[in-house]
């Protein structure tokens, strides 16, 4: 689902896809806890240079077929991410964006979009701010992969999937 590597999704797709269930009111409880109350500076935005790239996605423990973004720095402040059909990159099929804005980091993809409560170089965590049902972590393994974990509790159930990251360009 493809910030946005959304999920994007992508993982951050998947992550939009997953929004049209509304969450009860105890579903959203466990996230209340996690409302930034700190602002991020520009530096971490910084740290998630990493992104920066396109991007194969595969699940983890399912036989979902892989999935393809890529992740552009526009600026310090904005960072595009493109949602594409196939490994041939020919045909988008979405967008979305990650950036920083009064202190805060946010991930968007269509009407979703998350905020992030943790940056560190390597790492993020972004939780629902509007319209998304689940929290992504984002951590990276190495120079050219990196893993997504989603966790959803629409059903009042927590689900986690996993996508491993796989540099492609």
């Amino acid at each position: 689902m493809s910030f946005l590597r959304g999920t994007s999704l992508t993982v951050i797709a998947l992550c939009v896809a997953a929004v049209a269930t509304p969450r009860s009111a105890a579903a959203q409880r466990p996230l209340l806890g996690l409302v930034p109350t700190t602002q991020l500076p520009d530096s971490d935005f910084k740290n998630l240079r990493w992104v920066e790239g396109t991007w194969r996605g595969d699940a983890v423990g399912t036989k979902e077929p892989p999935f393809f973004e890529r992740y552009t720095f526009l600026d310090d402040s904005l960072i595009q991410v493109t949602f594409y059909s196939d490994s041939t990159l020919r045909r988008e099929i979405g967008s979305g964006r990650i950036y920083h804005n009064g202190g805060r980091v946010f991930e968007e993809a269509g009407s979703a979009r998350w905020v992030a409560v943790k940056m560190q170089p390597g790492e993020a965590l972004f939780i629902p701010d509007r319209n998304a049902p689940n929290r992504i972590r984002w951590q990276l393994n190495g120079p050219d992969q990196w893993m997504v974990t989603i966790r959803s509790s629409m059903s009042g159930t927590e689900r986690i999937r996993m996508y491993q990251m796989h540099r492609i360009h």
